[in-house]
């Protein structure tokens, strides 16, 4: 009798409340993974400078084209490699998203299933021990 009540009430918890705090872990790695790459920094500042490296355009003292013209290219490649970077970035953070996502699912299937494979290794052992 004993047996059969606790059985019931650990089956309760491990669909109730189980799964309620499951949820909650996955959610705080999911808003881990988020808030580690920041994604809405890294879109924010897709074309600024990689590490704010720029060469500041002179003015005064006469235009020299070489200085002007070597101003901006150096501008201009620090933001190809600043959007370069950030994209290599968001797209790792974007698989190591997936990846803890699809772990989740992995985790809840599993603990969704474990009763049953309590039951079915219980069931396989005293297979085995009669054969």
């Amino acid at each position: 009798m004993k047996v059969g009540r606790v059985t019931l009430s650990i089956l309760a918890w491990q669909y109730s409340q189980a799964f309620r705090d499951i949820f909650a872990i996955w959610k705080n790695f999911l808003m881990l993974v988020y808030r580690v790459f920041s994604f809405p920094d890294l879109i924010k500042t897709l074309f600024s400078p990689w590490r704010r490296l720029s060469e500041p355009l002179k003015k005064g003292g006469g235009f020299s084209f070489e200085q002007a013209f070597g101003g901006i290219l150096v501008n201009v490649l620090m933001r190809v490699v600043g959007l370069f970077v950030r994209t290599v970035f968001i797209i790792i953070g974007l698989v190591f998203l997936l990846f803890v996502f699809l772990f989740g699912l992995l985790v809840l299937g599993l603990w969704a299933l474990m009763p049953l494979m309590v039951v079915g290794s219980i069931g396989l052992g005293f297979s085995l021990l009669f054969i």
